[in-house]
């Protein structure tokens, strides 16, 4: 896709990391989306993403710390706004969101970086992205980058906790991004085990379906030194009872 590097003026063109969104995105194109930028600078990549998503009703919301003095496309919006500050994020993702995409090109600082994270991941939709910019930042020798290479890998290791499900880490300096894909895990567990029909066929229609029933039969198998299989079995079926209840079936 060829890109007017003079009508865009983002850093985002010549490092390639556009080419990386347009990969991702393209389903996204002509549909209805919400799109939070954090880092606004010259104000490029939000009209990239204007013109690039051309659904008429699509939102793009920017905030920075200085907003640049420009004309932007009418379904731009943009807010002063410093990533520590979380009463003003919250405000934001409370009148803006849910979002489909955040991106995250401020700072590039871990403190910030955590923060925005935090609040923001709770206003991203199931199957929507949250992506970090130039994390790679961390592996420079200045102070104010520090940290940012740690906090990539804590959130890899912390994914559940975010509600984050598939990742795509890209580190081919200077392009250095991090795709979160936010996921219900409870839905798609609900989902799996409905296909399957793990619970319908061996749990809702059994007349035993509690757990004490199952806690009693194991200790029957037990004295009858039954099969180790048939031990496991009743362990499994033990576990999916209280599993469908947690799932409200």
């Amino acid at each position: 896709m060829q890109i007017d590097k003079e009508k865009y003026d983002t850093e985002k063109i010549p490092s390639g990391i556009i080419e990386e969104y347009i990969s991702v995105f393209k389903n996204l194109k002509n549909k209805k989306i919400n799109i939070l930028e954090i880092g606004i600078l010259k104000g490029g990549s939000l009209k990239f993403w204007a013109d690039y998503f051309t659904h008429p009703e699509t939102k793009i919301i920017g905030i920075d710390i200085n907003i640049p003095r420009i004309v932007f496309p009418k379904n731009v919006i943009t807010y002063k706004c410093n990533q520590n500050d979380s009463i003003l994020l919250k405000k934001i993702g409370e009148k803006h969101g849910p979002f489909n995409i955040i991106i995250d090109d401020g700072s590039h600082r871990k403190k910030e970086t955590e923060n925005s994270l935090k609040i923001l991941i709770n206003y991203v939709i199931d199957e929507g992205y949250y992506v970090i910019e130039d994390w790679g930042a961390g592996y420079m020798n200045i102070e104010r980058y520090k940290g940012m290479v740690d906090l990539i890998t804590e959130i890899m290791k912390k994914k559940f906790m975010f509600g984050i499900g598939r990742m795509n880490i890209i580190f081919d300096p200077p392009k250095t991004l991090a795709f979160f894909r936010k996921e219900n895990l409870r839905t798609k567990l609900r989902t799996k085990l409905i296909k399957t029909k793990l619970i319908k066929t061996k749990l809702i229609k059994t007349k035993h379906n509690n757990i004490s029933y199952i806690i009693d039969c194991l200790k029957s198998l037990t004295k009858q030194k039954e099969n180790i299989f048939v031990y496991l079995r009743m362990i499994l079926f033990c576990f999916l009872i209280s599993l469908k209840k947690w799932l409200n079936f």
